[in-house]
């Protein structure tokens, strides 16, 4: 019986053990899935086309009034519509978990979605197509606006 015992609490220790390596195997798994879904989520955002879009909403379309956009101008808002729109996609679907997710919300790039925004306020709320405007056309940018805008509290 003293044996059935020891064995019963050796089972015990070696279940305890074999948890919490289970937890750190985990998290470490958790920690890459994050770090492999931020280069990911980067390196969609880092494309030619969607980098420059940005930096010419940033220095250009910043300065000029909606109404004075040329057609091209209102493709590049498009565009920087476009990548938050894609960015809002891949967060959705797990590519980052909710810690992940709150990381990116709260550093730059969650201020940067409110710039973007506010830039293209007026092309957000322009018709971009026959039926809707670019805040229902780009409904996950609109949300990410939304979320980001909880975090930081401006616009």
């Amino acid at each position: 019986m003293r044996a059935l015992d020891i064995a019963a609490q050796l089972s015990s220790v070696l279940a305890s053990i074999t948890i919490v390596f289970a937890i750190f195997a985990y998290r470490r798994e958790v920690r890459g899935q994050n770090l492999s879904g931020l280069f990911y989520l980067h390196q969609y955002l880092a494309q030619p086309r969607f980098a420059e879009a940005r930096r010419a909403t940033r220095t250009r379309l910043a300065h000029v009034p909606f109404e004075e956009w040329t057609e091209s101008d209102v493709d590049v808002a498009f565009d920087v519509a476009l990548s938050f729109e894609e960015a809002a996609l891949l967060l959705g679907g797990e590519v980052l978990n909710d810690k992940g997710r709150d990381l990116m919300m709260s550093s730059y790039w969650g201020r940067s979605i409110l710039e973007y925004y506010a830039i293209l306020k007026d092309f957000m709320r322009s018709p971009v197509s026959p039926t809707m405007t670019g805040a229902q056309y780009f409904p996950n940018f609109t949300a990410l606006h939304a979320e980001a805008l909880a975090v930081h509290g401006w616009e």
